[in-house]
């Protein structure tokens, strides 16, 4: 049986993993096109993005309301802490 040089074998090795890698890349890039076009276009899905977005605006509304109901608690303690201050028993 004849041998093979390393070098040739290590050459040829390394010519088919970089077309084997150049298949997988291309067929990466086809399956993310493919999975954008379809989270794109499916029904359920887009009638899913379009929960998504009408709940995160329904808490952005939620997280204002409690942010100006905590102002209103802060600004009603400091009236009446203003009023009439804790008692000092020292």
């Amino acid at each position: 049986m004849p041998t093979i040089p390393t070098d040739k074998l290590d050459e040829k090795a390394y010519r088919r993993v970089s077309i084997s890698l150049t298949h997988v890349r291309i067929r990466m890039q086809e399956w993310k096109e493919a999975n954008s076009y379809f989270e794109r276009t499916h029904p359920e899905l887009v009638r899913l993005e379009v929960e998504r977005v009408a709940i995160l605006e329904r808490v952005q509304v939620a997280n204002a309301w409690i942010e100006e109901a905590q102002q209103r608690w802060k600004q009603l303690w400091d009236d009446v802490y203003r009023r009439k201050p804790l008692m000092d028993f020292n």
